[in-house]
Order: structure tokens, then C-alpha cells, then sequence
């Protein structure tokens, strides 16, 4: 018996950390090979909040992560690319668009065999990493990706079906009324924290009430969708460590956005329900995998559309909750990376790092300002007040170089860096050490 379950953890474990790595790699091959193309889409969002939330659909759904979306959108709040009610669109737009994962395993997933064709797509990638003549070897990981992602699902499936008897703790937690669909909001917030994506729990849950319709309650599973989504800001908040005040500000919109709204679909709970049930017809155990990829859908849509027209009032809100801390920090640099581990794309980096760069080159041209003014005879100010100036700007500028060049010669070592982005990176060392010559 005891041997029986170890197998059943450590089948999960393989099949679940196969699916993470798939979804990683996937998110990752296209970062690395639309990058600046999605980043430049970003860039260029107006004020219009339409046009933000359908760009953070489609960058989203392009991507296959919402944790990824979030993070370059602090990103350029951090660098300044972006403004706090333009973030908030993007945010909102970015939770739908990571339903797309739900449908494709329910459209997918039980339909047909998926491991028939998760190892060719994987060995059409692996074949592309060697077609560098044709400039497609960046998006190898996208079809690697998709492949082990279909490994992983398939996996699953199969370590997913179980007998009523393990079951039956579910039904005990349905039996608690609202107490223990609260409970399985908590877990499934807490899962998707500790795995970084809710993609991944919701592929789990969709696969686990599947494959155990008889004895899996709708209601717990939509319950752990729910919870799902406010564990998935998780990537937000540990992109905004160390950032500047609004991206700080983006990080807790996404936060209160997600808790909000499961706070209200809780408070709805049982219309809700009845909504999707009313979209997808038939009883939820007959076609469970729709009914959960609908909820998630349906969930994400409304709460868009409930607070859409907020926008500017939550930028207000938020802008006197998070307020400036007040303290002078000027005297000394400190390199504003925000990135985390999760989901990190040396483009990221890069946006982040020419902002600093293009600050340096201001601190360069005020101590040249200064040393011309002084030589011209224009500058009211002593010799000696000058020359502690400029040693002071000297000093920082010092402490930028310092900062600067170790981090992008780190960015030149990840997996993510293709050849051009190690060209431009190489690039922004020169000038860095050019800025510091001067």
C-alpha cells in the first residue's frame, strides 16, 4: 500500500514537472523569438483601455502565460514605457488570455490520444535548433515546448485516474457548505503560488474532475479554479521587489483585481455556477472539462468587464494606498532588476538596462555641463564647490558601472539569449564603459 502511493506522488511529481517545464519552454521559445516584436506591442498601447485588454489577451494567449505577461508589464512600469492606467488594462486583458490554456486542454486533452503527437512535435523542434540558416532555431523551444506540454497532460491522465475510495475526501469537503468551498479557494491559491502558474493547476484540476466525474463535485472544482487565480499573482509581486513606486502600484492592482473578483464570484457563488452550466448545457460530471474551462473564461471576462470602466479611479485609489515612501536614496545606486527567475527574458533585462544607461549618460552630461560652465566663466559657483560635484557624480557614475556591467554579462549567459540580443548586450557594455571613461 505504501509502495502503491509513493508511486502515485512520485508519477505526479514527474508528470506535473513535465508539464511546468513544457509550459516554460514554450513561454520562453517565443519570448526568444518574438520578444521584441511583443515588447514593442506593449510599448506601444495608447491610453485607450480597450486596446490595452485586448493586448494583453493576445500577448497572453501568444505566450501561454499570464505570470510572463505580468512580469514585463511591471517590467515597463519599472522603466517607465508604460503608465500605471495603461498596466491596468494589460493586467485585465492578460487574465483572459490565459484561459486559452484551459480550452486547449479540454478541447484537447481527452479527445485523442495526445502523446501520439507530442513526441513528433517535439522532434520537429529539436530538428529546427539546427536550421540556424533559416533564422526558425529560436522558435525550437515553442515546438519542444508544446510537446512536452502534451507529454505532461498525458501523464497526468494517467496518474490522475483514481478510485472513488481516494476520492472521498472531496465529497466531505462539499459537505461543508461554504466553509469548504473556502477552503479549496485557499488551496488552490496556495498550489498555484508554489508552482508559479495557474495554468498548470487548472490542467490539473480540469484532468483530475475529468477523469473522476462520478466522484469529483463541480463545485470544489470550480472553487480551486477560483482560488487559482489569486495564487497566480504571485509572479507580480516578486517582480515589483526592489522596483520603482508604480510598478509596485501594478503589483498590487493585479493582486486586488484577482482577489476581488474571486471574493465576488464567491459571493455569487451559486449563480454563477448556474451561468456556466446555463452556457454549457447538460450535467457538469458529463462534460466536466468544458464546464471548468468555461467557468475559468466566463470568471476572468466578467470581472473585466465589472471593473473595465474603473480604470482611472483604481489608478487613483491605488496611488494614495502605495504612496511615495519619502526617503532620498540618491546618494547611492542601486540597480533597479525586478525580473524573477520565473519567466525571465533577457528583453526584459535589456529594456530595463537602457533605461539605466541612457541615466548614466544624463549624470555624464551634467558634470560636463558643469566642467564647461566653470571653464567659460558662466558658473557663479567656487572651484571647490564644483570639484565636490563632480567627484560626487563621479563616485555614482562609478557605482553605475560597477552595477551595470556584471549584470549584463550574467545576461549574456542565459538560455534565453540569442544571438542578437548577445550583439546588443555587448554593445550596451561598450558604452557603458565609454560613459565611465568620460
Amino acid at each position: 500500500m505504501l509502495l502503491s502511493i509513493i508511486s502515485i506522488v512520485l508519477n505526479f511529481a514527474g508528470a506535473l514537472g513535465l508539464l511546468l517545464f513544457g509550459m516554460d519552454m514554450l513561454s520562453a521559445g517565443i519570448q526568444k523569438g518574438a520578444g521584441k516584436s511583443l515588447q514593442k506591442l506593449l510599448g506601444m498601447i495608447s491610453s485607450n483601455r480597450f486596446t490595452a485588454v485586448l493586448t494583453g489577451v493576445l500577448v497572453t494567449a501568444i505566450i501561454q502565460s499570464s505570470g510572463a505577461t505580468t512580469v514585463m508589464v511591471v517590467s515597463f512600469v519599472n522603466a517607465e514605457i508604460l503608465s500605471l492606467t495603461q498596466a491596468i488594462g494589460i493586467i485585465f486583458g492578460a487574465n483572459i488570455g490565459t484561459t486559452v490554456t484551459a480550452w486547449i486542454v479540454s478541447l484537447f486533452g481527452f479527445n485523442f490520444s495526445i502523446s501520439s503527437v507530442a513526441i513528433p512535435i517535439f522532434g520537429i523542434g529539436f530538428a529546427m535548433k539546427f536550421l540556424k540558416k533559416f533564422k526558425i532555431h529560436n522558435y525550437a523551444d515553442v515546438f519542444m515546448g508544446f510537446g512536452l506540454l502534451f507529454w505532461g497532460l498525458d501523464l497526468l491522465k494517467g496518474t490522475l485516474s483514481l478510485d472513488a475510495g481516494s476520492m472521498i475526501f472531496l465529497q466531505k469537503f462539499a459537505g461543508l457548505g461554504i466553509w469548504g468551498i473556502i477552503v479549496s479557494v485557499i488551496i488552490g491559491a496556495v498550489l498555484t503560488a508554489l508552482v508559479h502558474s495557474s495554468s498548470a493547476i487548472t490542467a490539473i484540476v480540469i484532468t483530475l474532475a475529468t477523469l473522476n466525474a462520478d466522484c469529483f463535485p463541480w463545485e470544489i472544482a470550480a472553487a480551486l479554479v477560483l482560488g487559482s487565480n489569486i495564487g497566480s499573482t504571485v509572479d507580480a509581486v516578486l517582480s515589483a521587489m526592489g522596483a520603482n513606486i508604480n510598478a509596485k502600484r501594478t503589483a498590487v492592482v493585479h493582486v486586488g483585481f484577482n482577489v476581488l473578483g474571486t471574493v465576488i464570484a464567491l459571493i455569487l457563488f451559486r449563480p454563477f455556477l448556474s451561468l456556466v452550466d446555463f452556457i454549457i448545457p447538460g450535467l457538469p460530471k458529463y462534460n466536466m472539462s468544458a464546464h471548468i474551462a468555461m467557468l475559468h473564461t466566463v470568471f476572468n471576462v466578467c470581472a473585466t468587464l465589472l471593473f473595465l470602466p474603473f480604470v482611472n479611479q483604481i489608478a487613483g485609489l491605488v496611488t494614495k494606498i502605495v504612496k511615495e515612501s519619502g526617503k532620498n536614496d540618491d546618494e547611492h545606486y542601486r540597480l533597479p532588476a525586478i525580473t524573477p527567475v520565473m519567466h525571465s527574458s533577457v528583453d526584459l533585462y535589456t529594456v530595463q538596462m537602457e533605461r539605466e544607461i541612457g541615466r548614466m549618460a544624463g549624470h555624464v552630461m551634467i558634470m560636463l555641463d558643469e566642467v564647461a560652465a566653470c571653464l567659460s566663466n558662466h558658473n557663479k559657483k567656487s572651484v571647490e564647490e564644483i570639484k565636490a560635484f563632480v567627484s560626487s557624480q563621479e563616485n555614482y557614475v562609478d557605482e553605475m558601472n560597477e552595477a551595470i556591467t556584471p549584470f549584463l554579462v550574467k545576461c549574456t549567459r542565459m538560455s534565453s539569449a540569442n544571438h542578437d540580443n548577445r550583439v546588443q548586450l555587448s554593445k550596451m557594455m561598450q558604452i557603458t564603459d565609454g560613459l565611465e571613461s568620460l
